[in-house]
């Protein structure tokens, strides 16, 4: 129901089956929906339910740091996308936890490291929007590279959105 575009009729169902069945799996698919919806709060609420009760994966990890990233807890969402990290390399933990380190203004270096991990396991324009983010993260603290820097961001961000706006082969 939820892509048939019935996500409200996605939600009811999915929290009617969760009050019926305490699944760690029917847990994260409704924190799943409640993200998609922008309901940040219940998502995370649903999430930590399914980590009670036994869910340890690397998606329930991923979807808990988006979820803190966009309430602006940056320590928490860095804590989850270590959590998943530690579970399996993967780029969107990779991706999301150089967001968190250059929101918490700091290790921006290190970001940037973070953020190429991410590409080097999938090419992908939300990674390369993350990296001209920590590029400029880095201009803006640079004395003397700050105009090279902000014309890499820019760069970076042109290479994004020619990649999203590739026509696809078939």
């Amino acid at each position: 129901n939820f892509y048939n575009g019935d996500p409200i009729k996605a939600v009811q169902l999915i929290e009617d089956f969760g009050s019926k069945f305490q699944s760690g799996e029917i847990q994260f698919w409704q924190g799943y929906i409640y993200t998609n919806l922008g309901r940040y709060l219940k998502a995370i609420e649903a999430l930590n339910i399914s980590e009670k009760l036994g869910n340890k994966s690397v998606d329930l990890y991923t979807f808990k740091g988006y979820n803190y990233l966009y309430l602006t807890n940056y320590r928490k969402a860095k804590k989850a996308f270590e959590n998943s990290i530690c579970i399996e390399k993967n780029a969107d933990a990779y991706n999301g936890l150089a967001l968190a380190l250059i929101r918490l203004g700091k290790d921006v270096d290190v970001a940037l490291a973070i953020i190429d991990k991410a590409l080097s396991i999938r090419f992908d324009s939300d990674f390369l929007y993350t990296k001209s983010a920590v590029v400029t993260e880095l201009a803006s603290q640079s004395v003397n590279h700050k105009d090279s820097l902000f014309n890499v961001a820019l760069q970076l961000l042109d290479s994004a959105m020619d990649i999203e706006y590739l026509p696809y082969m078939y």
